[in-house]
């Protein structure tokens, strides 16, 4: 029996995440793709194993504060 493949794609849009996130997974070795010419294919077993255990590492974020940085206000009409 033939294994369903999906592509890139198909696969961001089912998890919710860019191209480039599933591309970033396949390039790191975290997700099972095999690669048909130009296009890369997940199979339908690694989705549900994605699914089930996870994949991949939580991508680094810039730290913010919460505080807004201090700008100097914009002179207003009334401060001329």
């Amino acid at each position: 029996m033939a294994e369903t493949l999906r592509g890139i794609g198909e696969v961001a849009k089912l998890f919710g995440v860019s191209h480039f996130t599933i591309r970033r997974l396949i390039d790191g070795g975290h997700i099972r793709a095999v690669n048909i010419g130009t296009r890369w294919l997940i199979p339908n077993a690694e989705i549900e194993r994605v699914i089930a255990q996870g994949a991949g590492i939580p991508r680094r974020r810039k730290h913010h504060t919460g505080v807004p940085s201090e700008r100097p206000a914009a002179a207003s009409e009334q401060d001329k």
